[in-house]
């Protein structure tokens, strides 16, 4: 019998027969087939058999399919998968290196039967890791272990391992909000607090940690882990701070108010500027917040002259109707008011761009053009911004292409503050459009956590 050792490090069978494979009898005469000087490749067969025991490996690479949300069915397609992609290879070498051998057989319990139960004790063994995961959290993140193990899967595509970075999910109250934050973000924003506890007095969250995914601003067609998933990120007051990420919304801000809302924001020579009675130290942030103040400002201004003119349009259109029939001089007078109203409303500056605010579904979701005329977009006072940026936070007001006012997250640039080292990322961070691509490739050799498969 001739063996070899495959790809997975498992032990592969070449199987001879004059008819085709029939097991041991065939196997008896592989020796003689391949010591004969002249074999007949018309009269006789080879076939490769993958081994019926999984390997290490290959166990590691279902744990990790399961990880990353496969079902049974997916595993043993994978796991079959790569054994085949190999046997086609090893026969396609025999057929140029067996003595002239051409009828070399590719496939040959490739996938059989026996793969079901090794992969179904797995993902038992599977269900039992996200159950000990479960009952490690102090804080229970999620409605039950059963939204938490459908969710999971995010996390590791996204590189991060969830047992660590959910230990750390803290239950508290901040800026008069009951939250769940990672610790981490809990301590520094109690510390503004302290400090500042007039100026937030007014301040509440909206957002905290939050499970779910958002659309990736630099890859709209794909879509990527939210960094309130790990609970290092926080909303403020997000009906008076909006999001604007819509392009014609951000063209019509700028021709409004005379400031590009997309603009990056680097820092600049100097040590810092002066806002109101605040001294922000990062030039950057300073820019950042000055351009925020008066975008806000300005479009407050100008949206209450529009609907102050519109109102005057509503009133004038009402008398219409209440004027009596037969008072024809009276009718004409009121169509007049009307249609000076409406010119005086054309007439208001930015009147194209503001309705383009007005039409804009992402500026209806979020309370519409009134609670801007009412309070601009920007309710975060200057101190606030200060004191998070020096605590390690990044302000959603400096982001390029677009703006979040109400966002604060933890950086992510390698600092003691960087919310990904508490969240100790996944050396196997899947970086495929198929998260399932890299399981399939010859070389993947995939590091799981200590003793998982042991458990």
């Amino acid at each position: 019998m001739v063996s070899f050792h495959g790809l997975q490090q498992a032990l592969y069978q070449l199987i001879f027969s004059a008819t085709g494979p029939t097991g041991d009898s065939g196997q008896a005469k592989v020796s003689e087939f391949v010591a004969s000087a002249q074999p007949d490749p018309s009269a006789h067969e080879l076939c490769v058999v993958a081994p019926q025991a999984m390997t290490e490996k290959e166990k590691k690479i279902v744990i990790k399919a399961f990880d990353l949300g496969a079902d049974e069915a997916k595993a043993k397609s994978i796991i079959g998968g790569r054994r085949e992609d190999f046997v086609k290879t090893f026969a396609s070498r025999l057929e140029c290196t067996l003595r002239g051998v051409t009828n070399v057989s590719p496939l040959r319990d490739i996938a059989e039967e026996w793969l079901e139960e090794e992969i179904a004790t797995l993902a038992r063994k599977h269900v039992q890791i996200v159950r000990r995961e479960w009952a490690s959290f102090p804080e229970k993140p999620f409605a039950d272990e059963e939204a938490y193990r459908q969710f999971r899967p995010a996390y590791i595509k996204a590189g991060y391992a969830p047992g660590p970075v959910l230990k750390e999910i803290v239950a508290c109250k901040l800026l008069n909000t009951d939250v769940k934050v990672q610790r981490v973000l809990r301590d520094k924003l109690q510390r503004i607090e302290a400090d500042q506890q007039d100026a937030v007095a007014h301040l509440k969250i909206g957002c905290h940690f939050d499970p779910r995914s958002q659309y990736d601003p630099d890859h709209p067609d794909r879509k990527i882990l939210s960094n309130h998933a790990l609970g290092g990120a926080i909303d403020i007051d997000p009906d008076d701070n909006p999001v604007i990420t819509d392009t014609k919304v951000l063209d019509a801000i700028q021709q409004l108010t005379g400031v590009d809302p997309r603009k990056a924001y680097h820092p600049a020579a100097g040590s810092g500027s002066d806002i109101g009675e605040f001294r922000l130290n990062d030039p950057e942030v300073a820019l950042a917040y000055k351009d925020a103040e008066t975008i806000s400002a300005t479009l407050k201004q100008k949206l209450e002259r529009f609907f102050s003119s519109q109102d005057d349009l509503v009133k004038a259109e009402t008398k219409v109707g209440e004027v009596p029939p037969g008072h024809d001089e009276e009718a004409q007078q009121a169509a007049e008011n009307v249609r000076l109203a409406q010119h005086r409303l054309e007439a208001v500056d930015g009147f194209d761009a503001i309705r383009v605010l007005s039409d804009s579904k992402e500026v209806q979701g979020q309370g519409g053009l009134k609670g801007w005329a009412e309070h601009g977009v920007l309710n975060v006072p200057a101190e606030v911004v200060g004191l998070m940026h020096t605590a390690g936070f990044i302000w959603g007001g400096q982001y390029f292409l677009r703006k979040d006012y109400m966002h604060f997250e933890l950086r992510t640039d390698g600092s003691d503050t960087d919310v990904t080292n508490l969240a100790k990322v996944d050396v196997d961070r899947q970086r495929s459009a198929d998260v399932f691509a890299d399981l399939s490739a010859p070389s993947f050799d995939p590091v799981l956590p200590a003793d998982y498969l042991g458990q």
